[in-house]
């Protein structure tokens, strides 16, 4: 994932915690300075390992998140379908 500075984003740690965080320095792509809101308040200026995220998302509410993603696979699904569909060239 590309990361972009003054953006947000949520994640799950490795150690199984949920974090939403805003990108101030981009870093070299594995660690990025960010300001972190955590379980315990803001922490300005923490460098963050990206390699330690499970998964990480742009969408802020996992609501959104799961109703994007759920359009993504429909959206999907429908594009493979009409490309094996009967009478379609897709397949010559």
């Amino acid at each position: 994932m590309t990361f972009e500075a003054g953006k947000t984003y949520r994640a799950r740690t490795a150690d199984g915690e949920q974090i939403r965080f805003t990108v101030t320095v981009v870093g070299d792509g594995t660690w990025l300075n960010a300001d972190l809101d955590g379980a315990d308040g803001p922490e300005p200026n923490v460098w963050l390992n990206t390699r330690l995220l499970l998964w990480v998302s742009t969408e802020l509410e996992s609501a959104i998140a799961v109703t994007k993603a759920a359009e993504e696979v429909i959206d999907a699904l429908e594009r493979s379908a009409d490309d094996g569909a009967p009478g379609s060239s897709a397949g010559l």
